[in-house]
């Protein structure tokens, strides 16, 4: 089954950001200099045209079979947990309620239960996929963000 990768979005600011961080600037420091409180509106900036931070590189990247080399499976058997969660995404958006009502803590403790499971937060499709269990060993997605 052929993977699919998002093509990024190229806009003026992602150029920007992408030319900010070959000069040796810090996302902190770009984000400021775009007026984002933090880092983290950066980086929600970045995954929404698609592309993905790399952690080892420090650096954002274009997704490729270079960088993902991880097919979609279907899952065997999924845990209840994880199917209750599915279907709450399917019907309610927001988060915070699906995290009470699962019982975890928080949506970063939700989001590893997931990725435990071997589920990765597509943001284009706002759920999880199944990728199956080989992510836990891929040196890239065991750095990146579990949730978004």
């Amino acid at each position: 089954m052929p993977t699919h990768y998002p093509e990024v979005k190229h806009t003026k600011k992602t150029q920007y950001i992408i030319e900010e961080m070959k000069k040796g600037k810090k996302r902190e420091e770009i984000a400021r200099a775009l007026n984002y409180k933090s880092k983290s509106g950066l980086d929600m900036y970045m995954r929404r045209h698609h592309f993905i931070w790399n952690r080892q590189e420090q650096c954002y990247m274009a997704p490729s079979p270079d960088v993902l080399p991880i097919p979609r499976v279907r899952p065997r058997v999924q845990n209840t947990i994880c199917k209750k969660i599915l279907s709450l995404l399917k019907k309610e958006k927001d988060v915070k309620q699906i995290v009470q009502s699962t019982g975890f803590h928080s949506v970063r403790e939700m989001g590893l239960f997931m990725r435990n499971q071997g589920y990765i937060w597509s943001e284009t499709e706002k759920t999880y996929i199944y990728y199956g269990k080989q992510i836990q060993s891929h040196p890239l997605l065991s750095h990146t963000p579990s949730f978004f």
